[in-house]
């Protein structure tokens, strides 16, 4: 079952796909991003066959370990039970926020079942994830049996996910705040860490809640997130790229958004900006490692510095100036870097890719607070946790308790 929740395509996990999906990133290929929605386009029929297989799984293991529970240590059996029923759960959540109403099946299907399934309302699938975190959650611990396993902190996360999609803000807070209240989760005070693999390993704070692994005992077992976010300088693939509206996001080292702040300038956009920007897309003038390649990120000249053993830097060709499929010609000049300035040989790359983190279960937390106009000192408290990690400013006295200047 924990294999089936790395939803794949192309050795790349789909989540990593979904923000060119709207309006936060683009993918070079024509995509559902463009809404090319034609028979040619498999990632629809995909991302159902993955629901269903990994809710397969977990139902085949539910009901077929039932015959081996008298020679099973009650505790493993109990805790072996609840983690696939919250993987279970993990599946019917992105199935019923991408696709509405679907079948609800909880056990395995004989051969003439598969015909005559019907689509179960989405509000019975929510209540059916509920259920289902709630019982496994309290059979688990707050802590993971072993790194990459669900534990209730995930559970709970993912009830709180869940209702905050599904507007239930006051389920949403609850959920959220029994992980922040019991977990004794942290953030990891380098945002940077979370995106390499030997930043992700000790997981300081344990902020990565769950993850997709990968493991040097199996060549095989390896993502292409980062050849295909790298730079072509570097020698990537350069398919995906952060569009303008998601760098515009990131506000000013004052805490202003960029069209608000004194100390923003157009002209020098990479400067006194939230650190996190650079840790998450590269702009024209960053000094970037990719591929084991350290270099000036360039797009305005067909040459540009990388920086040599001995350590001189040496200008050479630049491969991002003019290449079709580069970050110029194909995306909007920006490249990623989450994921992708690690250190590591891009073609076998084994960072992990975070499916949840604490960080999340903050910013869910105050976000469910706030549309619920429920607006106190803990829902500070978790925003500001989080901008003090990247340096920025904590929330302004003046708008603490003002619900539209907090939804900003």
């Amino acid at each position: 079952i924990y294999k089936s929740i790395n939803w794949d395509f192309g050795l790349v996990p789909y989540q990593s796909a979904t923000d060119a999906w709207a309006d936060l990133a683009i993918l070079r290929a024509n995509d559902l991003g463009e809404g090319t929605f034609d028979t040619y386009n498999a990632h629809p029929a995909n991302l159902w066959k993955n629901a269903y297989l990994q809710i397969q799984r977990a139902n085949t293991l539910l009901v077929g370990m039932q015959a081996a529970k008298a020679d099973v240590p009650t505790a493993s059996f109990n805790r072996i039970e609840a983690e696939a029923r919250v993987l279970r759960a993990w599946a019917y959540h992105y199935l019923v926020f991408m696709f509405g109403d679907a079948p609800l099946i909880t056990k395995p299907l004989e051969l003439a079942e598969f015909k005559t399934q019907k689509r179960a309302p989405k509000a019975d699938i929510i209540a059916f994830i509920y259920k289902e975190l709630d019982e496994a959650g309290a059979v688990l611990n707050w802590a993971p049996f072993e790194r990459g396993r669900v534990s209730r902190a995930v559970a709970m996360g993912l009830k709180a996910r869940t209702a905050l999609n599904n507007k239930e803000y006051g389920l949403a807070a609850t959920a959220a705040f029994s992980v922040i209240d019991k977990a004794g989760l942290s953030l990891n005070p380098k945002f940077q860490d979370l995106f390499t693999r030997s930043g992700q390993k000790p997981n300081a704070g344990g902020e990565i809640m769950l993850e997709i692994l990968y493991t040097d005992a199996d060549v095989n077992s390896r993502t292409n997130l980062p050849l295909g976010n790298a730079s072509r300088a570097a020698g990537g693939q350069s398919g995906r790229f952060p569009a303008q509206r998601l760098v515009d996001m990131f506000e000013a080292t004052d805490g202003k958004r960029i069209d608000e702040s004194a100390v923003y300038n157009p002209q020098k956009p990479r400067e006194k900006r939230d650190l996190r920007l650079k840790y998450t897309v590269a702009l024209p003038g960053d000094t970037i490692s990719m591929n084991l390649i350290t270099f000036i990120y360039d797009i305005y000249s067909n040459k540009t510095k990388f920086l040599k053993p001995d350590g001189s830097w040496k200008e050479e060709t630049n491969a991002d100036f003019d290449n079709a499929f580069g970050p110029a010609k194909s995306g909007v000049g920006y490249l990623w870097t989450k994921y992708t300035m690690t250190d590591e040989n891009a073609f076998q790359s084994k960072v992990s890719f975070i499916l949840m983190r604490y960080a999340e279960v903050l910013l869910t937390y105050a976000e469910a607070k706030i549309e619920d106009n429920q607006i106190d000192k803990s829902v500070i408290d978790a925003i500001n946790l989080v901008r003090a990690r990247a340096k920025q400013p904590a929330v302004p006295t003046a708008i603490e308790n003002d619900q539209n200047e907090l939804r900003r």
